[in-house]
């Protein structure tokens, strides 16, 4: 039986392998479109979203990408002095006594961000590059993060979470947006809108 498993494997590899050379070439005549994006852009975004997210497919990088992108245009939280997708991405602590808690736990761990030459890791890649130039390159995709600004680990608690909303959860990975102001209705009157 595992001799079985064992050949089903090598032959999944072996079909991964080929497809990845096929792809090769497409995601290269796919790049050749003109952008308005920066190039760095796309390279910032699919970076985390490789360490971020391509465990979780494709759904789970679209998710974390569009929390990046959702931060690149925030123009009312923490993010709103933030002018490109790099600068989201390698966004620092704001606590100087916490520097490893930066916006993307992959950029402050001390380790480097190296893709390892895999088969499995460089289609994970490829995925993650195709992923970023859909994004940056589609504004009329629809956000299933709901507006989401940050997202997490299921089991992580922190004291900022309070004042936010869960908008979704896939697989490893809780998305939030911060809780909507609600006004008081007789304040409507006054001038004041919402």
């Amino acid at each position: 039986m595992k001799f079985i498993q064992f050949q089903l494997f090598g032959i999944t590899v072996l079909l991964i392998s080929l497809v990845l050379n096929v792809q090769k070439v497409k995601a290269d005549e796919y790049y050749t479109f003109t952008s308005t994006e920066p190039q760095d852009s796309y390279e910032c975004l699919a970076e985390a979203l490789y360490f971020e997210a391509a465990q979780d497919g494709d759904l789970g990088m679209y998710l974390v990408g569009k929390v990046i992108i959702n931060r690149h245009y925030d123009t009312q939280y923490e993010f709103k002095d933030l002018n490109t997708i790099c600068e989201v991405v390698h966004q620092p602590s704001r606590n100087p006594a916490k520097p490893w808690e930066c916006a993307f736990s992959y950029h402050c761990d001390g380790k480097p961000e190296i893709v390892p030459d895999h088969p499995l890791e460089v289609a994970a890649m490829y995925a993650a590059e195709a992923m970023a130039y859909s994004l940056l390159n589609d504004r009329r995709s629809i956000d299933f993060t709901d507006g989401a600004l940050y997202y997490t680990q299921p089991q992580i608690d922190r004291g900022w979470m309070l004042n936010t909303t869960i908008t979704v959860t896939y697989l490893n990975h809780v998305f939030r947006k911060p809780k909507e102001i609600k006004f008081n209705n007789e304040l409507e009157g006054l001038g004041y809108e919402h």
